[in-house]
């Protein structure tokens, strides 16, 4: 596309191509959620480079060719953690039990204390003050001036947040 002839057209682009980019990222990745990742990421990156697009001969070259290197570095950071990972299980064979159980509940209460820090407000104050403090959703609601629809639905977002960041971290 020449910059005289018209701009680049993202909307139009994202409709006509992400289908076919998840597919071939889910090709190279194995799975479609990394895919609909490494897709979200490349597309973001466009966008990013919108200005300069008008000036590309090629966009949509270049964007097969930037999901190929992102599912590239993403299948390589990967790899590494399958290393590191193998190197981490040999030295807790090595621990003692009690050892062991600190070492997870460490790991847990800082992967927790991440989440929570990174809930908006709302969430995070609700989760806190029902699962931590054993607040009853009435109590969250008057302190928060939310009704106790909204104190249930902000729990469930948080608890789903919390929980899928759990099970990322411990499959």
């Amino acid at each position: 596309m020449k910059s005289s002839d018209k701009r680049f057209d993202y909307a139009s682009f994202y409709l006509r191509y992400y289908d076919f980019a998840v597919k071939y990222a889910a090709s190279l990745v194995g799975g479609e959620e990394n895919a609909r990742d490494v897709v979200g990421d490349v597309m973001l990156k466009l966008l990013e480079m919108e200005n300069r697009l008008d000036e590309e001969r090629n966009v949509r070259a270049l964007f097969i060719s930037m999901i190929h290197n992102r599912s590239l570095d993403l299948l390589r950071r990967r790899h590494c953690y399958n290393e590191v990972e193998a190197l981490m299980l040999r030295s807790v064979d090595q621990m003692s039990d009690d050892e062991l159980t600190r070492l997870c509940q460490r790991e847990l209460f800082r992967a927790m204390g991440a989440t929570l820090r990174s809930l908006p407000d709302k969430e995070r104050t609700v989760f806190v003050r029902i699962r931590f403090k054993g607040e009853s959703y009435k109590e969250v609601a008057e302190h928060t001036g939310l009704s106790n629809r909204s104190v249930e639905y902000q729990l469930k977002k948080a608890t789903d947040k919390i929980r899928s960041s759990l099970r990322h971290l411990y499959g």
